[in-house]
């Protein structure tokens, strides 16, 4: 008998809150209130616009004003150091030993740097340096840069330029001996 009014209890618990038959209605519900939406004018902003980053200025090429003073060096033995850098790919740091001639306007500083055949060759239409070493073999114009001849030294310190955009340097410091 205990088991039967556990389940009546259980039942009653259950059900309390309902009503039997088929008169039974079903609670009313209340509809929400419905709360007005208000509209916020958007104001577009214009965006701002954005400068384009500059690109640094070509530097200008080396010409026959430079060709003429590099042509003031002796013909004869060049020895010394040159230093030629490319952008992404490495250097060519070492001393310097081979020529300095003279051929008409044009005068070619051309040696050995640790391997690699260095050769600069200043003319009327401008200044251009050759390195080919191991894998690599360069031909690039000479910018305008820091150049100075003292007698039968040559200075030089200059970007290179190929295909209109600076790829490297140079910086190269040789005596020209007879």
């Amino acid at each position: 008998m205990r088991s039967r009014q556990a389940v009546l209890v259980v039942a009653a618990l259950v059900c309390v809150g309902c009503t039997a038959g088929p008169t039974a209605t079903p609670p009313t519900a209340t509809p929400p209130t419905a709360t007005p939406l208000t509209a916020t004018p958007l104001t577009a902003t214009p965006p701002t616009a954005t400068p384009p980053t500059a690109t640094p200025a070509l530097p200008g090429l080396a010409g026959p004003g430079e060709a003429a003073v590099v042509g003031t060096l002796p013909t004869g033995i060049a020895d010394g150091s040159v230093v030629v850098s490319y952008a992404g790919l490495g250097e060519v740091r070492a001393p310097m030993s081979g020529t300095c001639a003279h051929a008409g306007a044009r005068t070619t500083v051309r040696g050995s740097a640790d391997g690699a055949a260095v050769e600069l060759a200043f003319g009327p239409e401008g200044a251009v340096l050759t390195l080919d070493d191991v894998g690599l073999r360069s031909t690039a114009a000479v910018a305008a840069g820091d150049l100075a001849v003292d007698g039968v030294r040559l200075h030089l310190t200059a970007p290179l330029v190929a295909d209109g955009q600076v790829i490297g340097d140079v910086d190269l410091d040789v005596t020209c001996t007879g």
